[in-house]
């Protein structure tokens, strides 16, 4: 990961990532929902958006709403894997994805 994020200049766009450095514990790696939570908890975030493409996303996502009562929403993005994945929502177009991002964010400002 470091070697595209270097390569494509990308560390600008990301306040917090979570890589197996970040957990450690292997353990706690996804499916866990650890790192979500770790995740949130750097950003200070109280919901969420995640987007995914397989069932371990859709598993930590699942859990972390269980065990930290905190809302994330589910966009399980299946332009590689065709599977059905319990979703808030699902696409398998970048386009489509775009739009689910923006009308979430724009929902979450509108709550403000």
């Amino acid at each position: 990961m470091k070697y595209l994020f270097d390569r494509f200049d990308l560390w600008k766009y990301f306040e917090a990532i979570i890589d197996e450095d970040e957990v450690g514990d292997p353990n706690l790696r996804k499916p866990h929902p650890y790192p979500l939570h770790l995740c949130m908890e750097m950003l200070g975030a109280q919901e969420g958006l995640y987007i995914g493409d397989n069932n371990a996303d859709w598993e930590m996502v699942y859990s972390y709403r269980k065990m930290y009562r905190k809302p994330v929403k589910f966009v399980h993005f299946k332009k590689v894997f065709q599977e059905d994945i319990p979703s808030d929502y699902s696409t398998d177009r970048e386009e489509e994805l775009k739009e689910i991002i923006l009308k979430e964010v724009s929902q979450t400002r509108a709550e403000v």
